[in-house]
């Protein structure tokens, strides 16, 4: 009886063991996918920064946001750096 239980607990054990292994590979397999995409947002986010400093250097007079055409390109290039922003606050730097 006591040989059965003991089986029977080192079953359990390996499939334990087994389990967990199988659940860490798959984390670290998430973390490496979160870790890229932390960097392709902070890419990003870097390249629309430099977009609208450039845009805005270039429109000192603002000219180019008064106008209907352009001025819709300027806004929506704010409103997108805004939402990066409020991603990277809200979610922060690892």
């Amino acid at each position: 009886m006591e040989l059965v239980v003991l089986n029977v607990l080192i079953l359990v054990i390996i499939a334990l063991i087994y389990i967990i292994i199988n659940l860490n590979k798959k984390v670290e397999k998430l973390e490496d996918i979160v870790n890229g995409y932390d960097i392709y947002m902070g890419e990003l986010s870097k390249a629309i920064e430099d977009s609208n400093a450039k845009i805005q250097k270039l429109d000192g007079m603002k000219i180019f946001q008064t106008d209907d055409e352009i001025g819709w390109f300027f806004n929506n290039l704010k409103t997108i750096q805004e939402k990066f922003n409020l991603f990277i606050t809200h979610y922060g730097k690892r």
